[in-house]
Formats: structure tokens, sequence, C-alpha cells
């Protein structure tokens, strides 16, 4: 009897042992299967492979609702992204409804201050309707959590410089720009693909002002980072090349 009574005790602790597992670890691979699975999508983005990013974002944006729920910060983390990257590739009905939902999502879980939170509502203010007061508003944000030196305030002012692009006053977005590349010189260097980025938006404004001179010398500065940084044969290289012609 007392052979039985150990038997089904040790019985009991396996069963017990499998239904952990079994209630845990499918959420831990989930977990890690997002982060892959964006990590990846972040990658094609940033690579301007921008219809594969597409594909594999719609991908992700299902894992992280049906993992975390359509009222998680996951979720509407990755939805900032992917309007962002619907906007790019010319779908504007999309990208303000992906960004809309993840704004609604972030203001339901009551996330005004972290860096995703001010991204999104810079994204939004640009690519729905170019709302400075809104981009002014992620400025200062950005300006009050983490400081004048800090990537967050200069990417903060690199959307509302594309914002006054946009509405076509030149001026005020190259005041904008100017200080955001000079911020991220301090803090990657002068030769980084973080300044590359900003120095796009500043020859497109030497371009409307018809300043060909300061056009052609950022001009020449982006192709020659982006060559330096990630090489001739990258698909992005070709296209910066394309935007700046």
């Amino acid at each position: 009897i007392l052979y039985i009574c150990i038997c089904k005790t040790i019985i009991m602790k396996l069963i017990i042992s499998l239904l952990l597992l079994l209630l845990f670890f499918p959420k831990t691979a989930n977990a890690q299967t997002f982060e892959q699975v964006f990590s990846r999508a972040k990658e094609l983005y940033d690579s301007a492979q921008w219809r594969k990013a597409d594909t594999v974002l719609a991908h992700c944006r299902q894992i992280a609702r049906n993992q975390f729920g359509k009222y998680s910060l996951e979720y509407a983390n990755v939805l900032s992204l992917s309007g962002e990257l619907a906007w790019k590739l010319d779908q504007k009905f999309e990208a303000d409804s992906l960004l809309t939902l993840s704004l609604d999502i972030f203001n339901i879980n009551k996330d005004n201050i972290s860096p995703l939170y001010i991204k999104t509502l810079s994204r939004h203010a640009l690519y729905t309707d170019f709302n400075v007061k809104q981009c002014l508003l992620a400025v200062e944000l950005s300006q009050i959590q983490f400081g004048d030196n800090s990537i967050e305030y200069a990417d903060a002012l690199d959307y509302l410089g594309k914002c006054y692009v946009e509405i076509q006053e030149f001026n005020k977005a190259l005041d904008v720009l100017l200080i955001a590349l000079k911020i991220k010189k301090q803090l990657f260097g002068e030769n980084n693909i973080q300044c590359a980025t900003t120095m796009i938006s500043i020859s497109d404004c030497y371009y409307d002002l018809f300043n060909p001179t300061e056009k052609m010398y950022y001009d020449q500065k982006v192709a020659e980072i982006i060559k330096n940084s990630i090489g001739e044969n990258n698909p992005i290289y070709a296209y910066v090349l394309g935007t700046l012609a």
C-alpha cells in the first residue's frame, strides 16, 4: 500500500509539472517569436525593403494581438511602425487607421511619456494631417522627459521638421532639422547613419529654398555615410541615391 501511495504521489507531481510547462512555456516561446519577428521586420524596414517588411509586420501584428492582447503596448508598437510603413507605401488611409489605433491604445494604457508613445505621437501628426501642434507637443514631451541632448528629442525634432516641409514652411523646417543634426552628431558622430537620415531632409529643404550649393553638400555627405556604413551593394544605398537625384 505504501508503495502504491508513493507511486501515486510521484505521478501526480509529474502531471503537475507537465501542466505547468504547458501553461508557461508556450507564452515564453511566443514572446520570443514575437521579438524575433518584430526585429526582422525592423531590419527590413531600415534597409528600405518595404514590401517584405509589410508582409512580416502583418504577421507580427497577428502575433502581438493574439499573444499580448488588442490593448497591449506590444501591439501598439507594431501598429505604429506599420502606420509609418503604410505611408511610405502610399497607403494613406491605412496609415491613418493604424497610427490612430496605436495612439488610442497608448492612451488607454495611460502611457503618455514613453519613447514609443512620443514617437507614435510624432508619426501620427506627420502621416495623418501634418499636425504641427501635435508634433510640437511631442517635441516638448521628449525635451521634458529625456533632455535637450537625447535621441528622443532629436527624433521628435526630425518629425517636426518633416511636418514643416509638408506644409511648405521650409525655413522653420531647416531650423529644427539643423538642431536635430547637431544633437545626433554629438551622440553618434558626424558619419553615423542617424545623421544621414536628417541630412536627407535638410537637403530637401535647401532644394525648396533654391540653394543648390548646400543641397549638393548634404547629398554628398549622405551618399558617403551610406556607402561607408552599409556598402554599395545594399538595397538602401541605391534607394538613397535615387531620392537624392
